[in-house]
This record gives structure tokens, C-alpha cells and sequence, in this order.
């Protein structure tokens, strides 16, 4: 049997994600009702006044609705379809010890394995050590560089828990980074002064 919280839930989820579903049947309510007043409008003003003012009301209000909708999936399906980037830092107690900016990301699937990837070349090790679940996806959000035009940017953290043989050599304000073109091997690069 499903508690009442858990058919809350799934009809919050229905109408985030298929609001269709819930406008058609009161476009075709409102229909419906527009249709039987149209029937008797010759018998009261009170008829008269829903057809003088409040049905195109109710048909701009439609246009309104549908157009916002279409907009909206619109939007979706264009967030959906720019390029994807993704940047991956990994600290280390709480320092940042590699950062790379702007890896090619096909899906926000492959975050994780992507992200472990590049931290594994980056370090110049085979596995990297990072508490498991402490992996925090920052942000998600649609930028735009002149270069690139608009992409879909994720930033991903990883928590190391024990230091790369390579990163062990870092000064306190040093980090490796990478980024586009992306060559051969990351910089060092120090971090300024905040």
C-alpha cells in the first residue's frame, strides 16, 4: 500500500516534470465549459458577460500558458544540447592541490570517472585515494567564453586522502593545473594572494 506522503511525492514529481499532463485537462475543462455556456448565451448577461469578456480571457491565458511551457521545454531541450565542460579540483585537507579547467564532459554521468581520469594523469599515479563518498558537485551552470561560445559548466571536488608522490613536492602555495589547449603535462602555478 502507498502512503499518502509517498503519492505526494510522486505527484510533486509529476507536475515538475510533466506539467502537460496537468494543463491539458483543464484547457479541456475550460473547453468543455466554454462550449455549454456558448449553448445558452442568449438567455442571461451573466453569459453574455463570459462571452464579452471572460472566454478570451481564458484563450490568451491558454496561448499564455502554452507558450510558457513551450518556452520552458525549449530552454531545457537547449541546456540540454550545448557542450558540457567539466572542471575537477582536488584538495587535499582542505588545500587545493590540482585543479583542471574545462575538460570535454559527454554526460553528466561520467563526472565521477572522468573526474578520477584526469586527477590520475594530472598526479601521474594509476589509482587516487579520496574518501569515497566525498565527491561534491559544486555548480552547474551555463557560461559562455568567446572561444567556446555557451557550454553547460560542472565544477566536481574530490577530498584525497593520502598525496601523489608528485604532489608532495609542492610548495604551500603551489598547485598543478590544467586547462585548454591542455598540453602535454599540467603547470605548477602558484596560487595568489586572497
Amino acid at each position: 500500500m502507498t502512503s499518502p506522503f509517498k503519492i505526494g511525492a510522486i505527484v510533486k514529481y509529476a507536475f515538475e516534470k510533466r506539467r502537460l499532463f496537468f494543463i491539458i485537462p483543464l484547457i479541456l475543462l475550460i473547453a468543455l465549459l466554454d462550449y455549454f455556456f456558448n449553448q445558452w448565451s442568449e438567455l442571461n448577461t451573466l453569459i453574455k458577460a463570459w462571452n464579452d469578456f471572460i472566454s478570451p480571457l481564458i484563450g490568451i491565458t491558454t496561448l499564455i500558458v502554452a507558450l510558457s511551457v513551450w518556452l520552458a521545454e525549449l530552454r531545457q531541450d537547449w541546456r540540454n544540447d550545448i557542450p558540457k565542460k567539466l572542471t575537477v579540483i582536488f584538495r587535499f585537507h582542505g588545500k587545493e592541490v590540482m585543479r583542471c579547467n574545462h575538460a570535454e564532459l559527454s554526460s553528466e554521468a561520467d563526472i565521477r570517472q572522468l573526474g578520477q581520469q584526469i586527477g590520475s594523469q594530472m598526479a601521474e599515479v594509476k589509482y587516487l585515494k579520496f574518501k569515497a563518498p566525498s565527491v561534491e558537485q559544486i555548480k552547474k551552470e551555463v557560461s559562455f567564453t568567446e572561444e567556446t561560445g555557451f557550454f553547460m559548466d560542472y565544477d566536481v571536488v574530490f577530498e584525497l586522502t593520502d598525496l601523489p608522490e608528485l604532489l608532495k613536492d609542492l610548495k604551500p602555495n603551489e598547485y598543478r593545473l590544467w586547462e585548454p589547449p591542455f598540453p602535454e603535462k599540467p603547470l605548477v602555478v602558484s596560487r595568489s594572494p586572497s
